[in-house]
Formats: C-alpha cells, structure tokens, sequence
C-alpha cells in the first residue's frame, strides 16, 4: 500500500510539473490529498455522528448492526471521494492551475487517488455528474445518492450541499496556492451561512488544508453551526 501511494504521488507529481507552473508539485499535492481527505471525512461525520447526536437515532433508518454501520459508512465515502474528484479536477482546470483539458485532469487526479484501481461504476457516477447542466442538479443527485447510502443524512441541514462544493474548490484553491480564488469562496460560503463569521476561534477565515477549527468545525461546519442558517 506504502509503495502504491509512493508511485502514484510519484507519477501525479511529474505529470504536475509538466502541466502546471508550480514550484513544489510536492506541497501541491500534500496539500490537495490532505484537503480532499480531510472534507470527505468531516462530511461523513456532519451527516452521520453529527446528525445523529443533534436530531437523535431514528430507529427507522438506523443500520441493522455495527458492521452493516461500518459499511454504509464507507459506501458513503466513496460516493463522497467520487463527487469530490470531480469538484476538484472542475475547479483546477477552470482557474487554470492545471494546464489541460477538464478530462486530463480529471484521470490526473484520478491517478492520484487511486491509481489504476478505479472502477468502471466509479467512472459511470463520475460520467452522470458531468452530463448534468449545472451544480444545482449534480448537488441534487450528490444528495439523492448520499440519503440512498445514509438516510439519516435527509435530516442534515440542506445548507451543506451547498457549502461542501465550495469547500473542496477552496481547497484545490488552497493547495495551488491561489489565496484570493480561496477567499473569494469563503465569501461565497459566508453568504449562505452568515454565522460562519461569528466563531471566535478562526473568524471564519480560510485555513490551510488539514486544519481544523475546535470551535466551529471549519472548513465544513459543524450542525448546531449549520441550522443557525435558519
């Protein structure tokens, strides 16, 4: 596994500095693969353990067992790690970072992730976000696949959907190094969820990739955060 990640960052990297005019394809892609990871695990927790102990268990959904839990959890990453993939080659290729067609830098980053051990179903979902005209229907069917995989996930504030595409270009902004493309989306953020300003740990700035705010939970806010929408 060690020697599969070694190769793959390996290959990304060349194939960064090729395409890209970065100084360190190294950080960039530290930062982007700490970024990525590190959203997709607060999303579960937002619309899993958060939800949950916010809302309660509704014994209606509830999973059958601990390992029926366990796998819904990872099923709901995957499905997260594939919208985020597709968010983040988006993002990347529009603001230019990464000097290629959309599709070159999606198997770039692809490559990155995982390799050459991708699905074929894995490329069909990726395929469906891309034949939908605009965000509002890849986050619909982003979130009709979650609440399929985690249907607890329906009582999470439906702020999140809108906040989370944000928050992984932010990061693909944060770890190219674009610090006004990443304030210019945390403005964008705060527009949907005023509160954000009001923590008094991180202000609502930006933070670098893999940090975390106790307080508040950014970069993906915690629910009490999240209904102060409301």
């Amino acid at each position: 596994m060690a020697v599969d990640f070694q190769n793959r960052t390996e290959h990304a990297m060349a194939q960064l500095a090729k395409n890209c005019l970065v100084e360190r394809p190294e950080a960039v892609i530290a930062s982007l693969n700490s970024g990525l990871t590190q959203l997709r695990s607060l999303l579960v927790r937002r619309l899993h353990n958060d939800v949950e102990a916010y809302f309660g268990v509704d014994s209606m959904v509830a999973p059958l067992s601990e390992q029926a839990e366990v796998q819904e959890m990872k099923m709901a990453e995957w499905e997260i790690e594939l919208y985020s993939i597709f968010l983040a080659a988006g993002e990347a290729t529009a603001q230019g970072y990464f000097q290629e067609n959309p599709i070159r830098c999606l198997e770039w980053l692809i490559g990155l992730r995982h390799g050459k051990q991708f699905p074929p179903a894995a490329k069909a979902r990726l395929h469906a976000y891309s034949r939908r005209e605009d965000d509002a229907g890849r986050r619909l069917l982003f979130s009709s696949v979650l609440q399929q995989t985690m249907p607890e996930s329906i009582k999470a504030p439906l702020v999140i959907y809108r906040l989370y595409p944000k928050a992984v270009r932010l990061a693909t902004a944060n770890a190219f190094g674009d610090t006004l493309r990443a304030c210019e989306l945390r403005s964008e953020q705060q527009k949907l969820l005023p509160a954000i300003e009001d923590c008094h740990e991180c202000l609502g700035r930006p933070i670098d990739n893999g940090e975390l705010c106790r307080e508040c939970g950014n970069p993906l806010w915690k629910i009490k955060w999240l209904c102060e929408v409301d």
